[in-house]
Parts: structure tokens; sequence; C-alpha cells
């Protein structure tokens, strides 16, 4: 008669041991779904929004380089009432002054190696 009550014991707790396996399995694969598309959707947001970016770097792209050919034309274009300002133009920004008279040799290293030869 004790063998049956171990029995029982013995298949009562397999029995609740396998059940509490297959519970603790199915909520982790539950969570494990969600989780996967929970981080399926921010991936394809993420996606969304790299390819806006890159839209949107292209759009300037284009505009810049509208801007420069534009420019690049007008540039090309003569003016008749002052040639040289529009073959380069350039207009001087500042003056520079120097409580030195003369410039001598550019730096050390250029001292070192006249001094050298």
């Amino acid at each position: 008669m004790g063998y049956s009550t171990e029995s029982k014991w013995l298949t009562a707790t397999i029995t609740f041991a396998l059940a509490a396996l297959s519970a603790s399995t199915a909520f982790s694969l539950y969570f494990w779904k969600r989780k996967s598309r929970d981080l399926d959707s921010k991936i394809g947001e993420l996606e969304k929004s790299l390819k806006a970016s890159l839209d949107n770097c292209a759009a300037e792209r284009q505009g810049r380089i509208r801007a420069q050919q534009a420019l690049r034309k007008a540039l090309t274009q003569p003016k008749l009432d002052n040639v040289e300002l529009t073959s380069y133009p350039m207009a001087p920004i500042g003056v520079i002054q120097s409580c030195f008279s003369t410039r001598y040799l550019g730096g050390r290293r250029l001292v070192f190696q006249i001094r050298d030869l």
C-alpha cells in the first residue's frame, strides 16, 4: 500500500513540474514574441526615419548642386561694365599693418636650413 501512495506523490510531483515547465515556456514564448513585435515595429519606424532623412539629404544636395551651377553660370558670363570682377571675384576684406619694416624668412626651420648650407 505504501508503494501506491509514493507512486501517486511521484506522479503528482512530475505532473506539477511538467505543468509548471509548460506554463513557464508559454509565458516566455509570449513575452519573447511580444518583445519581437515591439522591436520589429521600432525597426520599421527607424527605417522610415532613415529613408526620410536620406530623401531630405538628397533634396538638399540637389538644391546645393543647382545653386552652384547657377552661380558658376552667372560667374562665367562676363558683365560688360566690369570684366575684372567677373573673371575672378575677389574683394579685399582688410589691411594688415606690422611693426616690422621688412620680412625676412618664413620661420625657424628655414633659418636652420640656411645655416646648415
